[in-house]
């Protein structure tokens, strides 16, 4: 065998390599990628769970206060029953934000209020989209939008309160359920 064939030889192993390499490669970043959706998508469900509670929880709460003072005892019961969820799932903590004029009205009134937390509780507000969303700290975030006159806050009690008494029109974020 010449020297000619042997560095052929060497040349055409060391391309193999390196293709077989850059497959490798392709496979572990898709593979890599699809394990990243698949955390936030699971991430994602289990948040929406947590919130669909939380709103069914809290619709009710609502429907059922005998006044806006804080000191309701439904109010005590929504809020125990969201501090005992947030600490019986250790890696979940749920709370409910005001909107602007639910704020407002509470500041007026002397009242607790719960403003946004955060850029992802800010943005919900602003935009009355749910948004998802995977922090730096590797948390995931959900906020989820209230608005009057959809979903859940179809009832005449909603615009009764939240309307009359806090000038809030639909189509406005009430607030938002958040994880």
């Amino acid at each position: 065998m010449s020297i000619v064939t042997r560095r052929l030889g060497v040349r055409i192993t060391i391309l193999v390599a390196c293709v077989v390499l850059a497959v490798q490669m392709v496979i572990v970043s898709i593979s890599a990628v699809r394990w990243h959706s698949s955390i936030i998508a699971e991430a994602e469900t289990d948040a929406n769970g947590a919130l669909d509670y939380l709103r069914a929880i809290h619709t009710q709460a609502m429907l059922n206060r005998a006044n806006k003072a804080d000191g309701d005892p439904v109010i005590d019961t929504l809020d125990g029953t969201m501090d005992q969820l947030s600490e019986e799932a250790k890696n979940l903590t749920v709370w409910l934000v005001q909107g602007p004029k639910v704020v407002a009205f509470q500041k007026s009134q002397g009242g607790e209020f719960e403003a946004p937390r955060d850029a992802v509780d800010e943005e919900a507000v602003r935009t009355g989209k749910q948004v998802t969303r995977m922090l730096d700290n590797g948390h995931f975030r959900l906020s989820r939008p209230v608005i009057l006159g959809e979903g859940v806050a179809r009832h005449e009690k909603c615009a009764t309160c939240h309307g009359r008494d806090m000038g809030i029109v639909k189509g406005e974020v009430m607030g938002l359920f958040a994880v």
